[in-house]
């Protein structure tokens, strides 16, 4: 499983709740729709959402038919929507901690981006800070 970014799982979650695909720095791409009659798998693409459209907008028009394309945030781009004072911080276990000292909120997970996600998550969902 990649673990330099949002799965898909988790980058349609964020998109559920209203954060602008923008402010991701990579994306997942599949072009199974239409002529293209791939696999059907969506790959990593380290191209923007906004990247894809702009190229293929340009070279190709009318693709976005055959194509879905959903954006993914790396762990620096998730970090980016928080809120000032959050720390990363890998515990003993080897696991990690995302917290905010000063109101008592945290996040654990087996990596750092998945730490970050479920603080970005609670929060959204009004469970912390």
């Amino acid at each position: 499983m990649i673990k330099n970014c949002t799965s898909l799982n988790q980058s349609r979650k964020l998109l559920g709740f209203n954060i602008d695909p923008d402010t991701a720095d990579m994306s997942w791409t599949n072009m199974s729709r239409g002529d293209f009659n791939t696999d059907g798998k969506f790959r990593l693409n380290a191209k923007t959402v906004r990247e894809i459209r702009q190229f293929y907008d340009k070279d190709y028009p009318g693709w976005d038919g055959n194509w879905e394309v959903v954006p993914a945030w790396s762990l620096g781009a998730l970090f980016a929507l928080l809120p000032d004072r959050y720390v990363i911080e890998k515990i003993n276990d080897g696991s990690y901690a995302c917290y905010n000292f000063f109101v008592g909120h945290e996040c654990f997970g087996a990596t750092a981006l998945e730490a970050v996600f479920a603080i970005v998550v609670s929060l959204r969902e009004g469970d912390g800070g």
